[in-house]
C-alpha cells in the first residue's frame, strides 16, 4: 500500500465542530477526535511482525472464504509469506476442517477487536461445524492474533469458547461517553463497544468505530482498494494454496 497521508485535517476538523450547534453534542465529538489513533500501513504491518515471532512453531491457519470478504482475508494474504513457514494446513473450507488431523492451535488473524463479537462468531462457527459434521468436540484450541483491540474484547471469547489465547498489541480504552441512545441517535454508532481508531485500509463500520465524524476529517480516504481486489479475486474461488 503506497504512503499516502489519512490524518485528520485541521480546518475540517475545525469546521466539523463548529457546524454543531449542541455543546453537549460537540464536546463529545471533540473527546472523540482528540482521542482517535490513525494507524498507517507501515506502522500497521510492522505490528504484526513483532507480533508472528510470539506464535508457536506449528499451527494450522484458519482463512475461511464462505462468509464476507474483509480485511481480515486481505491481512492474511498479506502475511501470507510470514506465516508459511510455521503453517501446518490451511482451513479454507468445510472439508479442510472436519479432515483436521493434527492438534496443533488454530490460528484466526484480525486487524482489529472492537467488541470481540465478530471473533466469537469465527470461532463459535468452527467448533460447531466440526461437532455438527464429525460428533466430536474440537480439541485443537485456538490463537487470535490482532494488532489492536478493545480492552474488553476479550471476555466473552476467553470464557465461552476457551482455549483460546490473544497475542495482541495495542490495546485501546475507549473514552468514557454518553450512553448507546444517544450516540446512536446522534453519532449514528454503538457507545459501548467502538473503538477511537482508524487505518490507511478502512474506517470501520458503526459497530467498531466513528464512521459520520472520521470520513468527514481526513486528508485522505482510507483506500480498500486492495480488499475489494481480494474479494473479487476469491469469487473466482482462489485459495491459499498449502
Amino acid at each position: 500500500m503506497k504512503p499516502v497521508d489519512r490524518s485528520f485535517d485541521d480546518e475540517k476538523v475545525k469546521s466539523y465542530l463548529e457546524s454543531i450547534d449542541n455543546s453537549t453534542k460537540r464536546d463529545i465529538a471533540e473527546k472523540i477526535i482528540s482521542n482517535t489513533k490513525y494507524v498507517p500501513f507501515a506502522e500497521f504491518k510492522n505490528k504484526y511482525l513483532d507480533l508472528i515471532k510470539q506464535l508457536p512453531k506449528k499451527y494450522n491457519l484458519a482463512f475461511l472464504t464462505n462468509t464476507k470478504i474483509g480485511s481480515e482475508h486481505w491481512l492474511t494474504v498479506m502475511l501470507w509469506p510470514y506465516l508459511k513457514t510455521g503453517c501446518n494446513k490451511v482451513i479454507n473450507s468445510h472439508y479442510d476442517l472436519v479432515n483436521l488431523n493434527n492438534e496443533y492451535p488454530i490460528l484466526v488473524v484480525d486487524d482489529c477487536m472492537y467488541s470481540g463479537c465478530n471473533m466469537c462468531g469465527t470461532v463459535d462457527y468452527l467448533q460447531y461445524d466440526y461437532k455438527n459434521y464429525t460428533k466430536r468436540k474440537l480439541t485443537n484450541s485456538f490463537i487470535v492474533m490482532t494488532a489492536y483491540r478493545g480492552i474488553n474484547s476479550t471476555n466473552q471469547l476467553c470464557k465461552q469458547f476457551g482455549p483460546v489465547k490473544v497475542i495482541s498489541g495495542e490495546v485501546i480504552t475507549p473514552p468514557k461517553l454518553k450512553g448507546y441512545d444517544y450516540m446512536y441517535d446522534n453519532f449514528g454508532c454503538e457507545g459501548c463497544c467502538v473503538l477511537p481508531l482508524y487505518f490507511d485500509h478502512k474506517i470501520a463500520n458503526e459497530f467498531g468505530s466513528y464512521p459520520e465524524i472520521y470520513t468527514g476529517v481526513v486528508k485522505n480516504q482510507p483506500s480498500r482498494y486492495q480488499i475489494e481486489k481480494l474479494e473479487s479475486i476469491l469469487g473466482k474461488k482462489y485459495r491459499i494454496k498449502e
